[in-house]
């Protein structure tokens, strides 16, 4: 199986991650539904990938190309890029900040390494 993303739980709230937010508050139905998100997410990433292609980025740079987001949660999900470890698999980092074509020949001779 190729997928372009992967389930993560490392971070609640950003990328392929659980989104219900734990708070202080919550109710008991946020509880519930947060413990539902939480277990259907640890089922899915009890499949360890073969290979993650990190796609390491500047916060300049990602702005650049998405002007639509925010600065302060653009700067919150490239230090969290950093940290997620998808439980152990193996990482391979790319300088997204370079050209297409670069970025193109660092996966693909990524994912045929594993091959």
């Amino acid at each position: 199986m190729l997928t372009d993303r992967f389930p993560q739980i490392e971070a609640r709230g950003v990328y392929d991650g659980p989104r219900t937010q734990r708070k202080a508050e919550a109710t008991f139905i946020r509880d519930a539904l947060a413990d539902q998100e939480d277990a259907l997410f640890a089922a899915m990433t009890q499949i360890k990938p073969d290979l993650i292609i990190r796609l390491k980025i500047t916060v300049e740079v990602a702005l650049s190309r998405k002007p639509e987001h925010r600065e302060p949660e653009m700067r919150r999900k490239v230090a969290i890029t950093d940290q997620l470890r998808f439980q152990g698999a193996p990482i391979v980092e790319i300088d997204a900040t370079r050209p297409f074509e670069e970025v193109r020949a660092a996966a693909r001779r990524a994912v045929w390494g594993i091959l």
